[in-house]
Order: C-alpha cells, then structure tokens, then sequence
C-alpha cells in the first residue's frame, strides 16, 4: 500500500491502492483480478454493498488499473503517473465520477451520453463511475439503458449503490454484480491493530473492538472513528471511543446488569441520570443494553462457542461472571420488554422519564414485566411519521405530503385527503411494511380515514 505524508489523515493515508489492498472483499478483490489479467472487462460493472465498506475505492482502484499509463491493464497501478494521481483526485478527463444524488435527471444522463462518445484522451477506456446509483430517477436509468445494452468499446460504467434493488432491473441485468459485505469485529480489530502499529498509537484492544463494533462492518468508518479518537492526544481506552460515539461502556452495561439482578431500584435510577447527564442517548442505552442481554443469552444457551459472536465491548471473562446471576428465560422475557418499550423511548418527548420506567420495568418480577398488556405511553407520532416518508423513494412522497398519523398502537391509523383514497389505497401493501420497520411493531396494520379538508397540523 502506498502510504502518503504524515500529515494526511489515516481515512486517506490508508485507503487501498490495489485491488491486493482490499480488506475482507475475497470474491470481489478475486473476481476483478482475473477480469483485469485476462483483460475481459465488462462494460458495467455494479457494487453493492452498505455505507463504508470499499464501493467508490474500488472502482477508483479498477479506474487506475485500466488506464494507468505505465502499464495497463495492471493489477498494481504506480498510482505516481498523471492518470493515477487525477483518478485519484477526481480530476481526470478520462474518468467520470457523477453524484448521482445532484444529477438524477433525464437531462442530466443525456448529457453523460453525448460525453462517453468521445473516445479516451489518454487512456485505453473512458469510465463513468455513478456513486448513489439508485438516486437516478426512473427517466434517467431508462434513458441510459440503450447505451447499456450497446455499450462503445471504449466504455465501462461503475454503479455504486447502497440499495441495488432501487434500480431497474433492465440495468442491473446488463451488470456484472459485486456485493460487498460488512466486515466482522475481528477482521475490523485485526486491521486496525495493524494501523496503529504502524502509527505508534496507543490504544488498549477494548477500544479496537468497541471502535469495529461502532463502525457496523465498514473499515472505512473504522478508520475515521480511530483517526477522531487519536487526535484527543491520549491514550485510548473503552471509555475514549465510547465518549466519542456517544455509546455506553462495558462497564456501564455491567452496573445496570447487576442492578437489575440484585433489583437494585436506586442504582438503576442513578446510573440512568449518569448516563443522560454525560450525554448518552437513551436509546443507545438500550441498544447496548439489548446487545449485552443477547450476548449473555449466547453464552448461557452455547457456552464458549458464543465468544467468537460477542456484539459489545464486555469481556468474556466480565460475562462468564454474570452467567450464575441469570437465566435464558428471564433474559428472553427482558429483551421482549425492551423491544417493546425501544420506539417508545426512540419518539416520545421526555426520553429521560421513560427510559427510567423503562429500566426499573426491567427488573424480575415487576409489574410492567408481567404484564401482557402494557399500559399505552404517548409517541411524538409526527416524527415518527416524518421518518416513514424519508424512508419511502422520493418520488413517492410528495403523495405523503398532505397525510397525517393520528393513531399508533398495533393499527396504524392515517388521515387523508379523501380524494387520494383510492390511489393510496393501492399502495397500501408497500406502505404497511415501511411504517412496520420504522415504527418495529412487526404485525401492524394500516387504517385510512378520509377527510373532505386537507389535514392540518393540529
């Protein structure tokens, strides 16, 4: 890997240069290897995969491949030849990066048309790389299709997108499709630990796995979360990388699991304000909290199997002292409280009240834990509902626009316009499950109530 100055930050320093640099990317870093040393290229080529996990890198690496002007096609471009450097600074006349957020539209891809006809100034190919494929409007990708089905010669289209399914299938058929996974805590750890060798950084092996287990499988967010952290000047500790996420400790999921064991009302209530008050969320405690009882609930059920799945920063020698205090009934029936009670605490207005009822709920035996039916607690439903309309396609929610939530328990109800019923009602299916995921009440069903006027916001 070629490494640059001492002053560039460790995001930039340590981004991978070859396709022999990729980390935890076996089939994709195999496959375009033999498609480059074989020179078979396919004229699109399209990466899937979440946030941070190599997409846009990779496709300037498979960029510099084809047309570094020292050797092409290479597997190892010099990334010092005046290809490479403009590839890699977004500048080169031959290579096209589009944002496909801020160019969506139909003229936007007609335009990209008319520049691919121009053969490649210096290069043997002409690449467009398109990063948020799935941004491009439905006009857009049908008015691109007719060139990907006859592609020029000298063209390769790289489509990096997080959601491939928002994307026509008449495209994505004409694709070669490289899926790229999240990465697993230890080969996040194992990378890092290499960095920050190489980086004489001082930093414990609990902060690695807190900062892989933050960056959810994307060594890119791995890097920056220790490049953040680094630059506090200390050594780095559990605690560091925790303050910086604003996540809770291991050692804070240790007190509130011993207070609930030892039904400790008063601890469990202290330990909440300490929380709030150093500006933990409440509902990332109760993610941690989640993640903690799901890991206990691995050990207790799988033994020591289960310390290769740990998904938080408590150590296995800290659960193994926890193991005699619980048992996997009393573990499943806390998680079920706690998933019923997460999107309550994630919208209502006073997230400091209800995470404490939450908490002392938690405790066996208590009335709310028994309970099969809890007492019903008041939602922000508007920002509820302006979260199911950012997770629809934006050309969807203009038709939301004018609809509001009134009702939320195991019905959702909608007051609508009466005139959009029968198109919303077609919509229905698509609706339900969107409003489902957001609202995480899996068996929900969705009830429109017409209106003559256009709701209002009261």
């Amino acid at each position: 890997m070629t490494l640059q100055s001492t002053q560039t930050s460790l995001p930039l320093k340590y981004r991978p240069q070859k396709l022999a640099d990729l980390i935890g990317q076996p089939y994709v870093q195999k496959t375009l290897s033999n498609a480059i040393r074989t020179q078979r290229i396919p004229p699109a080529l399209l990466f899937v995969g979440s946030k941070g996990t190599g997409k846009t890198s990779t496709a300037r690496i498979v960029a510099k491949s084809l047309n570094c002007l020292v050797g092409r096609p290479t597997l190892s471009p010099c990334g010092q030849c005046e290809s490479c450097r403009k590839i890699e600074l977004g500048i080169d006349i031959d290579v096209t990066e589009i944002d496909a957020a801020s160019n969506t539209g139909v003229d936007d891809a007609r335009e990209l048309i008319q520049r691919i006809q121009i053969k490649p100034m210096h290069g043997d190919y002409r690449i467009v790389i398109i990063d948020e494929a799935h941004q491009l409007s439905v006009a857009a990708q049908n008015c691109l299709l007719k060139t990907f089905e006859e592609p020029p010669s000298h063209i390769v289209f790289i489509l990096c997108t997080t959601d491939g399914h928002k994307l026509l299938g008449t495209i994505t058929d004409r694709c070669m499709k490289f899926h790229f996974h999240p990465l697993s805590v230890e080969t996040i750890v194992a990378h890092l630990r290499q960095i920050a060798e190489q980086e004489t950084i001082n930093i414990t092996e609990g902060a690695l796995r807190e900062i892989a287990r933050a960056s959810a499988g994307g060594p890119r967010n791995a890097i920056n979360l220790l490049d953040t952290v680094f630059l506090s000047g200390e050594a780095i500790t559990e605690a560091t990388v925790a303050d910086a996420v604003g996540d809770v400790t291991g050692k804070d999921l240790i007190e509130i699991l011993h207070a609930l064991h030892q039904k400790d009302r008063i601890a469990l209530l202290i330990k909440a304000q300490q929380l709030i008050d150093n500006g933990k969320y409440p509902s990332l405690i109760v993610e941690g909290l989640m993640g903690a009882l799901r890991d206990l609930l691995l050990i207790l059920t799988t033994g020591e199997q289960a310390f290769t799945f740990l998904s938080t920063a408590i150590s296995p020698g800290d659960f193994q002292a926890l193991e005699h205090q619980w048992n996997a009934e009393q573990i499943s029936k806390i998680l079920d409280h706690l998933y019923q009670r997460e999107t309550q605490i994630r919208y209502t207005s006073n997230i400091r009240l209800w995470l404490e009822v939450t908490l002392l709920g938690l405790i066996p035996g208590s009335p709310s834990q028994t309970n099969s039916h809890p007492i019903e607690k008041p939602l922000n439903l508007e920002k509820l509902w302006d979260d199911v309309i950012q997770a629809i396609r934006p050309e969807s929610r203009p038709l939301l626009e004018n609809v509001k939530l009134i009702k939320l328990n195991s019905t959702a109800t909608l007051k609508i316009p009466a005139q959009q019923q029968e198109i919303l009602q077609a919509k229905i299916a698509p609706l339900t499950k969107t409003i489902a995921r957001i609202s995480k009440i899996p068996d929900i069903s969705v009830i429109l109530e017409p209106c003559v006027s256009t709701p209002t916001g009261n």
